[in-house]
């Protein structure tokens, strides 16, 4: 009995091991601070931050993970985890991040409430001439962002996320509010962005593009212009394979250009957490 208590508790250290990110080694290429950061980066963010850079830049980086013929769909990942240990700077590292990259519109942060207030407080020590949004309304009130404007910030809490609008569609896409069909009502060019917006959130028995389920309508899942990036900050709890908050949040990560998730701990549930987080940065479906 002790013999097999001891292989059961190697088996779980070697899981444990497996799914531990430690930082990058000190011999790590490293990117400067970027000039309009108020304060300087420590050499451990200047790592993660060459690191995410590069995923961001260089598109060779994200490719050969399909595994499905490319009618089916254009899953490539789009960014990554940053899981350095609590307190080591990863909220300035992202916010770098937004300051160093190039491209066109906000960076959106979704994160539990009680960490919003930090992330503005973030914003205001480390770059106070970007522009912080807080909430979906005040947003959709700046308007798009410019090419040449300030770089912006929009911090959204979680629960309002999973909170959002949503309708009812079914393989045969239909839409449905409130157990009304409302297909004829909201045209053939909004059923089409419905479609494309909850490809790959389920298996389905009809095929990997049929779809029975939610689709999320918000300004913060279909935005007038795609978000440069998405970063999901302490939320892994809710990155479970299969759930509808995965799904919300998969919807949600397809309308920007990078995803990135910021947690010490990004694999609670272990395997499940792994198979999640790929859907999540934009993999197709890896079965661990």
């Amino acid at each position: 009995m002790s013999s097999q208590n001891n292989r059961q508790q190697q088996q779980q250290q070697g899981y444990s091991a497996a799914l531990s990110i430690p930082c990058l080694p000190s011999t790590h290429p490293t990117a400067p601070s970027p000039p309009s950061l108020a304060l300087p980066l420590h050499p451990h963010q200047q790592r993660a931050l060459h690191r995410c850079l590069l995923i961001e830049q260089d598109g060779s980086l994200s490719t050969g993970f399909n595994a499905l013929p490319s009618r089916y769909g254009d899953y490539t990942s789009r960014g990554g985890v940053l899981a350095d240990a609590v307190g080591t700077g990863k909220t300035a590292t992202m916010i770098a991040l937004t300051l160093a990259s190039g491209g066109v519109g906000a960076t959106l942060v979704v994160a539990p409430g009680h960490l919003i207030p930090q992330w503005k407080a973030e914003c205001a020590k480390f770059a106070p001439g970007v522009e912080v949004c807080v909430g979906e309304a005040e947003h959709v009130m700046a308007g798009p962002v410019l090419p040449k404007k300030k770089r912006r910030i929009v911090l959204v809490d979680i629960a309002d996320v999973l909170g959002s609008t949503k309708v009812w569609y079914d393989a045969f896409r239909r839409v449905y509010s409130g157990g009304r069909d409302i297909t004829s009502k909201v045209g053939r060019e909004m059923v089409e962005r419905y479609r494309a917006q909850a490809r790959f959130c389920v298996q389905s028995p009809r095929g990997p593009c049929s779809y029975d389920g939610w689709v999320y309508t918000s300004k913060l899942h279909m935005p007038t212009q795609p978000w440069r990036r998405v970063v999901y900050d302490e939320i892994q709890d809710l990155i479970e394979d299969g759930t509808e908050s995965q799904k919300n949040l998969v919807q949600l990560s397809r309308n920007a250009g990078n995803v990135w998730l910021m947690s010490a701990t990004p694999f609670p549930h272990g395997n499940k957490s792994v198979t999640a987080n790929h859907e999540m940065l934009g993999f197709k479906r890896l079965k661990l």
